[in-house]
């Protein structure tokens, strides 16, 4: 109900994670008891792709940490891997879909 009051959109949430469209006020934030904790230590994501449950690829903006240039590659591979397999799976939905319709007429 807070993030709504809020007007904090909620993409997704689990156990013990949840990911927001907005910054979270600060006083949510710190190490008190019943306050959130911010495991992106201040990191903003870029992009995310919500799969299921404990699957999602998260694309960051690096603002706290440098990467070598071979582990930038490894990330930008990897994202080019999933863009790949969700595209695939989109296609293989749209394919089940119209089999479907067209199998039980």
């Amino acid at each position: 109900m807070l993030l709504i009051k809020l007007g904090i959109k909620l993409y997704y949430t689990d156990t013990d994670s949840f990911f927001v469209d907005k910054e979270l006020p600060e006083y949510l934030i710190g190490k008190e008891l019943g306050q959130l904790k911010d495991e992106l230590n201040g990191g903003v994501i870029k992009k995310a792709y919500f799969l299921g449950i404990k699957n999602m690829v998260i694309s960051m903006k690096i603002m706290k940490f440098i990467l070598s240039s071979q582990e930038l590659k490894e990330i930008h591979y990897l994202e080019m891997k999933w863009k790949k397999l969700l595209t695939d799976l989109l296609l293989l939905k749209i394919l089940l879909s119209d089999f479907l319709k067209i199998s039980f007429l």
